[in-house]
């Protein structure tokens, strides 16, 4: 039944299953004084341990179905599988929702998340990247539309309190940052349907959201960008956008009836303004 979960042999594992093999047994070595002492790693895992830690998503989707698989088992290094990570080559420390997301596996990312992996939904990878961040980086637009939900419904913070809004790599970008350098507007979409979050926030090469749009010719993610009523229309150092759309040759008929628009709206609202204030003050004048 081992084998079979680490070789992501599925008849085997349920042929092992349906004979009465208990899924929740650990592997026990017995090895002589004389054995290199890296064979115990595998002491005390599980099948589900060993899915988990060759990324054998079918596997470990077949296990989380059966109905004794207890989470809460613990190897000889003190790991659940919960908290285990992959261990092949490449594998970058991920855990199984960095695994999921990879494979672009929405459907077990949920199941795994529902059933106990949301303790570790901030979990970074050994290069420092969470599920989330994986999403952004591929493209994997459910997978990130259905980690955002998470987050923001169960108003997930890390150890500083900062919301996954707020929190920023090594070079200060945000995830609306991370979305935009990546390119895909689909995402960025998702991202501003937020509240929290911010477009107005630079990174540490003073760069917005919309600054990294333009740089990398993005026009999808320009026109989601600039659509939002949060979007600023001059930069940190008070430069239109519009001319540097301009001067980019970026410029298209959507961005500018999006332009348009939101000067008429502005417009309109300075005029309104201006017409309750002279309503206002004329009140006051025939009152007196």
């Amino acid at each position: 039944m081992h084998h079979a979960a680490m070789s992501n042999d599925s008849s085997t594992l349920s042929f092992c299953i349906d004979l009465g093999l208990n899924v929740n047994d650990q592997v026990m070595l017995h090895v002589n004084n004389d054995l290199d002492e890296g064979i115990n790693d595998s002491e005390g895992c599980t099948a589900l341990h060993f899915a988990v830690e060759a990324g054998n998503l079918p596997i470990v989707a077949y296990l989380l179905s059966c109905k004794n698989i207890d989470l809460s088992i613990k190897n000889a290094e003190g790991d659940t599988p919960i908290n285990s990570t992959m261990r092949t080559m490449n594998s970058k420390g991920n855990t199984l929702l960095h695994q999921c997301v990879v494979c672009d596996d929405t459907k077990l990312l949920q199941k795994a998340i529902n059933v106990g992996w949301k303790s570790s939904i901030l979990v970074c990878n050994a290069v420092g990247k969470t599920a989330l961040d994986i999403a952004i980086e591929r493209h994997r637009v459910e997978c990130a539309e259905l980690l955002l939900k998470y987050y923001y419904n169960e108003k997930y913070q890390d150890a500083s309190g900062n919301t996954v809004f707020t929190m920023s790599d090594s070079e200060g970008n945000t995830l609306i940052h991370q979305a935009a350098a990546f390119g895909n507007s689909s995402i960025v979409n998702s991202l501003l349907f937020y509240g929290a979050v911010s477009l107005a926030r630079v990174n540490c090469h003073n760069e917005t959201p919309l600054d990294i749009a333009i740089k990398n010719n993005n026009r999808s993610v320009i026109s989601c960008l600039l659509a939002d009523k949060r979007q600023n229309l001059f930069d940190v150092y008070g430069s239109s956008y519009v001319m540097k759309l301009i001067s980019k040759g970026l410029m298209t008929e959507e961005m500018c009836k999006i332009i348009n628009n939101r000067y008429f709206n502005i417009q309109r609202k300075q005029y309104v303004r201006s017409f309750v204030l002279s309503t206002l003050i004329f009140l006051l004048l025939v009152g007196i």
